[in-house]
């Protein structure tokens, strides 16, 4: 069986999540939920990267 690979992020990418989070946020939002969708957009961008690469080395 293959183990999933963990994605870990850069810093760069950490904060750019961070900014798109808070920029997003709503009114009342708590500070937990802002880094959850901060999480969720930091993996979307991991993901992003990896496909890049890929591809790239593909072409």
């Amino acid at each position: 069986m293959h183990k999933k690979q963990v994605i870990e992020p850069s810093q760069k990418t950490k904060e750019e999540a961070m900014d798109i989070a808070r920029a997003t946020q709503l009114p009342g939002q708590k500070k937990a939920e802002t880094q959850r969708i901060a999480q969720g957009i930091e993996k979307g961008i991991a993901l992003y990267k990896k496909q890049q690469k890929a591809k790239a080395r593909a072409a």
